[in-house]
C-alpha cells in the first residue's frame, strides 16, 4: 500500500520519526517525483482516502492526522512541509485537506516563509468564504504566492455545516478565480493557470480522487524536476577501448618584448 499514517504533535513540533523516514525513504529510493500529503478529520469517510490512494498508485500517499485544535496542527504540518522540502528539494508536495483538514492545510501553508506546496486542495473546507479575500485570514496565500499552482476550493450551494458555500471564495480580485462544476475536469485543466479555482458540487470520493489525479498529473502548472544526467555505463565494447589521455592545453606564453621596453612578463622581481 502507498498510505503512510502521519500524526500531527501536539506540542506544534515535527511528527515521530517512525512515521516520516518511511515515507522520505519510499521517495529517494524510487526517486519519486510527487508526494501527495492528505490531512483528514473525523467526518471525512475512509472510502474517500482507500479511493484517493487507487487513483494515486505511482505515489505515496500520507494521510495527516492530529488530536489537538487547529493551531499547533497546523504549526506542525507547517514545519512538516518544509523538512520536507529540505531534505527532497526536488519532490514536488501536493497538500489536500477535508473539512477541518482543509483548515489545517490552509493555515499551514500561510505559515510557511516561502513557497513550498505544488497544488493545495480544499474539499469542503470549514473556513469563512472570504478568507481568501483581501482582509481575509488567509490572504498572505494569495499575496505571496505561497502556491506554485492553483489552489482548488469545493463548495455546495445547499446549506451545511461547513463554512465554504454559496460561490466558494469570495472577495477575490478579477480574473483570479473561476467557477467551474465538480465533474468538468476538462475545463479544469484548461484553467490551472488561475490563482483560485471554484469546484461547485458534492466533494464524493470519485471525484476527489478524479480531481487530485488531474493536479498532479500536469507537468504545466508546477516547475520541472532537475535531475541529473545518466551516467554511462561501461560496456564490453567501451571496456575494451583504450583509456583517453587528457592533456593539458598549452600555456600562452608571454611575446617577445624589445631590449628598449620594460615589460610586465620579464620584469625583474624586487
Amino acid at each position: 500500500m502507498n498510505i503512510y499514517p502521519l500524526t500531527l504533535n501536539a506540542c506544534g513540533r515535527l511528527p515521530e520519526a517512525a512515521e516520516r523516514d518511511p515515507l522520505l525513504a519510499e521517495i529517494q529510493r524510487y526517486e519519486i517525483p510527487d508526494l501527495m500529503l492528505f490531512a483528514v478529520d473525523g467526518t471525512t469517510p475512509e472510502e474517500m482516502i482507500s479511493g484517493i490512494s487507487q487513483e494515486l498508485l505511482w505515489m505515496p500517499l500520507g494521510v495527516v492526522r492530529w488530536e489537538q485544535s487547529v493551531a499547533p496542527a497546523a504549526r506542525s504540518l507547517a514545519l512538516l512541509l518544509q523538512y520536507i522540502r529540505l531534505a527532497l528539494p526536488r519532490t514536488r508536495i501536493h497538500l489536500a485537506g477535508h473539512g477541518a483538514g482543509a483548515h489545517v492545510a490552509a493555515a499551514a501553508t500561510v505559515s510557511c516563509v516561502e513557497p513550498i506546496l505544488s497544488t493545495l486542495t480544499l474539499l469542503r473546507p470549514n473556513i469563512s468564504p472570504f478568507a481568501l479575500a483581501s482582509h481575509g485570514a488567509l490572504h498572505r496565500l494569495l499575496g505571496r504566492s505561497l502556491v506554485l499552482g492553483p489552489t482548488v476550493v469545493t463548495f455546495q450551494r445547499k446549506p451545511s455545516e461547513f463554512g465554504m458555500g454559496r460561490a466558494g471564495a469570495h472577495g477575490l480580485d478579477e480574473g483570479q478565480s473561476v467557477v467551474l462544476p465538480i465533474d468538468d475536469l476538462k475545463g479544469l485543466s484548461g484553467n490551472l493557470r488561475r490563482r483560485v479555482i471554484n469546484l461547485e458540487g458534492e466533494a464524493t470520493t470519485a471525484n476527489a480522487a478524479a480531481l487530485l489525479k488531474t493536479l498532479c498529473c500536469r507537468e504545466d502548472t508546477v516547475p520541472p524536476l532537475r535531475r541529473c544526467p545518466p551516467v554511462r555505463r561501461a560496456t564490453r565494447k567501451t571496456a575494451s577501448r583504450p583509456a583517453l589521455k587528457l592533456v593539458a592545453p598549452p600555456v600562452p606564453s608571454c611575446p617577445a618584448a624589445p631590449p628598449s621596453t620594460e615589460s610586465a612578463c620579464n620584469a625583474p622581481s624586487r
